[in-house]
């Protein structure tokens, strides 16, 4: 991935897909995180 930006950049586009790839993973799992929190919350909500 790091070598296509030291090159022509014939293959930049494919490591710019890949990091945007790992971008979107990362705000899905802090999403699944913050969701998650806040079902507890209001589940603790319900206890009470």
């Amino acid at each position: 991935m790091f070598k296509s930006a030291l090159g022509d950049g014939y293959d930049l586009v494919q490591a710019v897909w890949m990091m945007l790839a790992a971008v979107g993973l990362l705000v899905g799992l802090g999403l699944y995180v913050f969701l998650g929190a806040k079902a507890e919350a209001v589940l603790l909500q319900l206890r009470k």
